[in-house]
């Protein structure tokens, strides 16, 4: 009986070890590029850097010595059949 519950209390710890590895590694992963905005972006001859968190910075220079920095989020939400981004300035 002992040795029973001693192998089930290591499969736990085993799988809730393995459950939290692969909970942090997917977190360290969570920042993909997003390829369809990396292209478009490319396409337009756009100059942008990728963010740690995930995000496109753009910055677009306008008249007067001005400049606009715009941020599209590489993760997506889902309304029906579109994809979703957010984008602010």
């Amino acid at each position: 009986m002992h040795r029973f519950i001693s192998v089930a209390s290591l499969a736990a710890i085993t799988a809730i070890t393995s459950t939290t590895a692969m909970k942090i590694a997917q977190t360290k992963a969570e920042t993909p590029v997003d390829i369809w905005v990396k292209n478009s972006l490319d396409a337009f001859d756009l100059t942008h850097k990728f963010l740690e968190d995930g995000i496109f910075e753009i910055v677009a220079t306008l008249d007067g010595n001005r400049s606009q920095r715009i941020f599209i989020n590489s993760k997506t939400a889902k309304f029906g059949d579109m994809e979703i981004w957010d984008i602010y300035s």
